[in-house]
Order: C-alpha cells, then sequence, then structure tokens
C-alpha cells in the first residue's frame, strides 16, 4: 500500500498535478474618460503597451461614474481601436479604492494586487494645456520593464495630469 501511495504521489508531482499555480500576471488598470482629450489623444501609446506585452500584463479601462452610457464608451473603444476591454464603474468603488482622481491616470498592480506604479503613463503632459513634443520617460512602460524582470520599479509614482473625475 506504501508502495502504491508513493506512486501516485510521485506520479502527480511529474505530471504538474501538484504543482504551484503560475502566478497572476501584471495587471494595468486605466481610468478613463470618452471625452477627455487626453484619453482619446493616449489611445495609440495604450495600444501599443497592450500588444508589446501580449501574454504577459492584462490591461483594462475603467470608466468611473454614471455619465457615460455602454453606447457611449463603445463607440469611444470603436473610434479610438482601444485593443483592451473597459468597464463602467458606474458606483466608483474602483477609482475609490485606488485612489483614481483623473483621466488617464494608471495603476500598474502586481500578483499579490499591490499597486507597483500609478501616475502618468509618460511624461508628454507636463500640465493641462503644457504637452511636449514629445515624450522622452516612460513611467509605465518602466514600471512594467522593471517589474517583469524582479526589480523594485524605481518610479512608483509620478503626478497625473489629466481630466478630473467627477462626482457623478
Amino acid at each position: 500500500m506504501k508502495k502504491l501511495l508513493l506512486f501516485v504521489a510521485c506520479a502527480c508531482v511529474f505530471s504538474g498535478a501538484w504543482t504551484q499555480p503560475a502566478p497572476t500576471p501584471l495587471r494595468v488598470v486605466i481610468f478613463l474618460s470618452p471625452e477627455c482629450p487626453l484619453c482619446q489623444n493616449y489611445s495609440l501609446p495604450l495600444n501599443q503597451l497592450v500588444k508589446k506585452y501580449s501574454g504577459k500584463v492584462q490591461f483594462a479601462g475603467v470608466v468611473p461614474g454614471k455619465a457615460y452610457s455602454a453606447a457611449d464608451v463603445n463607440a469611444f473603444t470603436q473610434k479610438y481601436h482601444i485593443g483592451f476591454p473597459i468597464f463602467i464603474d458606474s458606483a466608483k468603488t474602483q477609482s475609490t479604492a485606488l485612489k483614481a482622481t483623473v483621466t488617464p491616470e494608471v495603476f500598474l498592480v502586481g500578483p499579490d494586487k499591490k499597486v507597483l506604479y500609478h501616475g502618468s503613463i509618460d511624461n508628454w503632459i507636463k500640465d493641462l494645456g503644457m504637452p511636449s513634443a514629445r515624450p522622452t520617460v516612460f513611467y509605465l512602460q518602466d514600471a512594467i520593464d522593471q517589474s517583469l524582470a524582479h526589480q523594485r520599479v524605481r518610479v512608483p509614482y509620478n503626478k497625473p495630469v489629466g481630466c478630473l473625475i467627477n462626482d457623478y
């Protein structure tokens, strides 16, 4: 009987039946507003990140509040060719939990659900109405690369600039 149990235990370990589950991948949560010009302008860089990190990082958009209907969000998704799912958070539970204040604002969340980075996508916008010619620092991309390399995120926060999340 002991030999049979040992055989079954070895078979389970070597077949993978008792292996640890794969860790949940990194997640990027992006707070968006369909009417925010910055959200519209960041659709291309965000889609490029989705392609670059396909299979390694999950991306999801959140539209906080009750201001937009599913049709509004769908129209935004189609017009800007958004390559990741977008959800409406009418009760603003996600924005409240993560303390999001503007759109676009991003959060990189690790496998343990700890926020590894949050803030701006890059340094293209210094302040509202003050874009630079092009971004030179890529905060979100750097945070993802560092996390995938099992390194500490060197810049865990950068003040986001964008359209305020409304109270309704």
